[in-house]
């Protein structure tokens, strides 16, 4: 799987973190890290092939994990995608967008979409996990690596977030 990387680069953020950080790296337990959360409207995406559908998939079970060298929190970012394919679809290789965003009070400072490649060869369901290797938070003065969060979820059209909003979970 290719290695992906996110860059938080906020120039605010970066102009007012402390230098006075420790430079020495630090592993930090799961609740001293930035939160990590799946936008609930984007936790799925249907996929249309005209009128009929083509592909369903849901975002699982995301994990973060972190360290934190002077003012900047690395993290690494898993999650599970399960997908399926309609009976009448053609078994073949799809994408689907998904988006991670850094959140700082409430904003979102950095957001970068990349595309999951959906690998179907001979059966209409997969489940796939799925990594961004590196995360990195420019932590503000006065500010920890839990005062942030990650979220995620996939990167919807107008039509797919509507579609969400009608159709049953």
């Amino acid at each position: 799987m290719a290695q992906k990387t996110i860059a938080a680069a906020a120039l605010i953020l970066a102009a007012t973190a402390t230098i006075a950080f420790a430079k020495t790296q630090a592993r930090v337990s799961a609740e001293k890290c930035p939160s990590i959360t799946i936008l609930s409207d984007a936790t799925r995406i249907t996929q249309m092939d005209g009128t009929k559908i083509d592909l369903k998939a849901e975002i699982r079970d995301p994990a973060l994990a972190c360290s934190v060298t002077g003012a900047t929190a690395s993290s690494k970012l898993s999650f599970w995608v399960k997908s399926a394919i309609a009976p009448t679809s053609d078994i073949a290789p799809r994408s689907v967008p998904y988006f991670v965003a850094v959140i700082a009070n409430g904003e979102v400072i950095a957001k970068e979409v990349f595309d999951l490649k959906l690998n179907f060869t001979s059966d209409r369901m997969l489940k796939v996990k799925e990594s961004v290797a590196k995360i990195e938070i420019p932590i503000a003065a006065g500010k920890e690596a839990q005062d942030y969060a990650v979220t995620i979820g996939f990167q919807l059209t107008e039509a797919q977030a509507a579609y969400n909003r009608t159709a049953s979970r």
